[in-house]
């Protein structure tokens, strides 16, 4: 079984994409430790954890297509949301700025939905995290 492509669903490979945008890019990996799909894979702080991925029919009257959104967390134990700034700052110029590349579908757009600053103190220790969604509407190739 292969995963590179769900038949009939654009989750995968547009979650596949936004990583391999991401971790792509040198700018953004000397900013952070990496880039995750599973919270115990982490390594060091800062990081930026994917968290969950919906998609909801985007269709036209000639191509079938979805809107997929995908959340990610930005972690961070800097003091303040500087770094986690210039780390969002950062992903939405890899993300939104520029072609994403979706193997099996055209993308009409990919666009920052909402982001936000939380501080988390847990047994004295402070840590922060962004909440990123990004949603993008890709319709199967021509």
């Amino acid at each position: 079984m292969s995963f590179e492509r769900f038949e009939g669903s654009a989750l995968l490979p547009v979650q596949t994409a936004m990583y391999q945008a991401l971790i792509n890019d040198s700018v953004l990996m000397n900013m952070v430790s990496g880039v995750y799909d599973e919270p115990d894979k982490c390594g060091a702080l800062p990081y930026v954890l994917i968290d969950g991925v919906t998609s909801v029919p985007f269709r036209t009257h000639t191509r079938k297509g979805e809107e997929v959104t995908v959340t990610f967390h930005i972690w961070s134990d800097y003091q303040g949301n500087a770094e986690m700034g210039a780390i969002l700052s950062h992903m939405n110029r890899v993300l939104g700025d520029a072609p994403l590349a979706v193997a099996g579908y055209d993308v009409v757009r990919c666009f920052l939905e909402f982001s936000e600053f939380i501080k988390r103190v847990e047994e004295g220790q402070v840590s922060r995290f962004a909440p990123v969604r990004y949603r993008v509407l890709a319709q199967e190739a021509a």
